[in-house]
């Protein structure tokens, strides 16, 4: 499952500033519905995630119960920034669109964005070539 993670953006909208991807292992409910429980693995919650070489071992996953609930946002796509025009947003300001995502919601959580989910196959979103 593949979700960003999303802050204030101009307006009333949400803008993306990150990602990241887990493994699904479970999921109770209908994608029909508003609301699914989900339990995935994530090796970003790993007991040794940030100490010593941890970015070049395999980490033991950390397995996660979390709560997706449907949400339709105004997303704000930012303009990219062109090496020719030093302006950035002064020439050409970024988009908005409507969509509909899946909030990921564990419990006790802090975090300061909002995890919305964007795919759930990598495949799907950067086929593999040949």
């Amino acid at each position: 499952m593949v979700y960003g993670r999303y802050s204030a953006g101009p307006g009333n909208s949400l803008k993306r500033g990150g990602g990241h991807i887990v493994t699904v292992v479970a999921v109770d409910g209908s994608f029909g519905g508003d609301t699914l429980q989900v339990r995935y693995m994530d090796p970003g919650r790993a007991a040794d995630h940030g100490e010593g070489d941890y970015l070049k071992t395999q980490s033991q996953y950390a397995t996660l119960n979390a709560t997706l609930t449907k949400k339709t946002i105004l997303e704000y796509i930012p303009t990219k920034n062109n090496p020719d025009n030093d302006l950035g947003e002064i020439a050409v300001p970024g988009t908005f669109r409507t969509v509909t995502r899946w909030q990921l919601t564990t419990p006790g959580s802090t975090a300061p964005t909002m995890q919305l989910v964007e795919g759930y196959n990598w495949f799907e979103m950067a086929p593999p070539v040949g």
